[in-house]
C-alpha cells in the first residue's frame, strides 16, 4: 500500500510537538493507526459482526485495532490528536471501546490503569489507614473502577469521580481470608518516606 510520505512525517511531527512523546513512539503510533485504517476496512470487506453506525462506534472500532496494532491502550490525548476532537468526545470514544471490546482490551486497559495511578497514603492508625489512588485520566479511573467492581471491594472505596481518586481500606477481611486491596489491583505501595510527606 502506498502511503504519502509527506504526510506521514507531518503526523509524526504532530505527534512529537503536541503529545510529548518521542519521535519512534510519534512514528510507532501513527504507523498502527495506519494499519488500524487498514484492519477495519478488510473487517468490513469481509467481516461477519455487526457494522458500527454511529462515529463514536466507528472511531472505538478504529482505536480497537489500534490499539492491537501498538501493543497498548492509547491515551485521551492521543485520541484527541488523532480525531482532532476534544477531550470529553476522546473520553466518549474510548469509553465505547472499552465497552465494545471489553475482554479484548482488558488487559492493555489494567496496565494502562496501572501505569496512570499515583498511591499515596492517608488515614491514621486511630481512624484507620487507607490507600488513596489518583488518575490523570478518566478512562484509567473508570478502568480502576470497574476492577474494583469485578473484585468485590467497592463496599471498602470511597470514589471520587471529580477528582479521579479514590480511597481504599488497606485490607479487608472476607470468609475466605484478608485481602490486600492495593496488591488486588496490582499495584505497590509507594516508599513509606513518600506515604508520610503526602498524608
Amino acid at each position: 500500500m502506498e502511503i504519502n510520505e509527506g504526510k506521514r512525517q507531518e503526523a509524526v511531527d504532530k505527534f512529537v510537538a503536541l503529545a510529548g512523546v518521542e519521535v519512534a513512539s510519534a512514528e510507532q503510533l501513527v504507523d498502527a493507526t495506519l494499519n488500524a485504517h487498514v484492519d477495519e476496512a478488510l473487517e468490513l470487506i469481509v467481516g461477519t459482526g455487526p457494522v458500527p453506525s454511529s462515529v463514536t462506534s466507528l472511531r472505538a472500532d478504529l482505536i480497537r485495532y489500534a490499539c492491537r496494532r501498538v501493543g497498548r491502550i492509547l491515551s485521551e490525548r492521543e485520541v484527541e490528536l488523532l480525531f482532532r476532537i476534544p477531550r470529553s468526545a476522546a473520553r466518549s470514544i474510548l469509553t465505547n471501546a472499552r465497552a465494545t471490546y471489553e475482554q479484548e482490551l482488558r488487559q492493555q486497559a489494567l496496565l494502562r490503569m496501572r501505569q496512570d495511578a499515583t498511591v499515596t497514603s492517608t488515614g491514621s492508625v486511630e481512624t484507620g489507614e487507607k490507600w488513596r489512588l489518583r488518575f490523570t485520566e478518566s478512562a484509567t479511573y473508570e478502568t480502576a473502577w470497574s476492577e474494583i467492581v469485578r473484585l468485590h471491594l467497592q463496599d471498602v472505596a470511597e470514589p471520587s469521580a471529580l477528582q479521579r481518586s479514590f480511597e481504599m481500606t488497606r485490607t479487608v477481611h472476607r470468609d475466605s481470608g484478608d485481602i490486600d486491596t492495593l496488591s488486588s489491583l496490582g499495584l505497590s505501595a509507594p516508599p513509606p518516606e513518600v506515604s508520610r510527606r503526602r498524608r
